[in-house]
């Protein structure tokens, strides 16, 4: 048997492998921040961070959580006319689906006694939540409830008109709703779907 020394042996350069396919890029993991505030008229004069005496609601959104005080970064819509509150048109959505603001009233914090989807009279409290299917749960536990009243039964103004249907989303389908309900701070204590005594308003989602 013939043995060969090093010599013998001839090198060869390996050939460097095609590089991989590139990864798909990483949600940017941003928040986003829904800014309102309120004015005179539709160009932004009179502005402001509180309701009060105000005509019109200015909305925008970004990725910054602080509340910009120029006007033009806001879009002016009207709230209130001669015959009462008038609905925000909502945006877009992103995505075509449409979200949905669930409301049902109750008399205690779980909403497990005198739960109602349509009924708020004489209610102690206020459960909501956000989704995107059409009808309400009659499940009480997915709501998020809120003391609304204090125990005694008190005035009620009218009740304000529908608000206006926003525009559809990118699918074509189905539209976004801004729903409005009235409080006496901006924790939302004292909330109500009636704006008689309230000093504070109060948009959805």
């Amino acid at each position: 048997m013939d043995h060969k020394g090093r010599e013998d042996y001839r090198g060869s350069k390996v050939q460097k492998g095609e590089q991989g396919i590139p990864g798909e890029p990483g949600e940017d993991g941003q928040s986003s921040y829904t800014h309102i505030a309120y004015a005179d008229d539709e160009q932004g004069s009179g502005f402001s961070q509180q309701p009060e005496g105000k005509a019109y609601i200015g909305m925008y959104t970004d990725h910054t959580s602080a509340d910009s005080t120029n006007p033009s970064d806001y879009k002016w819509s009207l709230i209130k006319g001669a015959d009462g509150a008038q609905g925000v048109p909502g945006p877009k959505g992103d995505d075509g689906r449409t979200p949905y603001f669930h409301t049902a009233w109750a008399n205690n914090a779980t909403g497990t006694s005198g739960f109602s989807t349509t009924d708020s009279t004489d209610k102690l409290y206020i459960g909501t939540y956000t989704d995107f299917n059409a009808a309400d749960s009659t499940d009480p536990s997915q709501y998020n409830w809120t003391k609304i009243k204090g125990g005694e039964k008190g005035d009620k103004g009218d009740q304000g008109p529908q608000g206006v249907q926003g525009p559809a989303g990118e699918d074509g389908g189905e539209p976004t709703y801004i729903w409005i309900r009235y409080a006496d701070d901006d924790q939302g204590n004292g909330m109500s779907q009636y704006p008689d005594g309230k000093r504070y308003l109060g948009l959805a989602p």
